[in-house]
């Protein structure tokens, strides 16, 4: 896959989210760009999640709790957790679901 060639689609979120997404057999890999300032809000899904953080700053609220990570940090999710994401600024956040989500649609390419 070339990132490019991926379909880039908003998320439901405040502000500016994009994403493109591949599904495989058991995982999902996407990238979410996020302007400074958006947010996708308090959420749960049965999947478990490593959100990395690539580029800028995020604040993740993880069951209420708030975590920032910058370029290089990484988040493990668990199953169910309740977690929402802020950027504190421009960010792109590599993350990896598995199994992977079928809520999402078809693969991204």
């Amino acid at each position: 896959y070339t990132w490019s060639d991926v379909a880039l689609e908003p998320m439901p979120a405040e502000g500016s989210v994009l994403r493109r997404f591949v599904n495989g057999e058991r995982i999902t890999v996407a990238t979410v760009t996020f302007t400074a300032g958006s947010a996708v809000l308090p959420h749960r899904h049965d999947n478990e999640q490593f959100a990395i953080v690539l580029t800028g700053a995020m604040e993740f609220t993880v069951e209420g709790a708030p975590v920032v990570l910058h370029g290089g940090d990484m988040l493990h999710l668990e199953p169910g957790e309740l977690h929402g994401a802020r950027a504190l600024e421009d960010s792109v956040v590599l993350d990896v679901f598995a199994p992977p989500r079928a809520d999402w649609g078809a693969p991204g390419a």
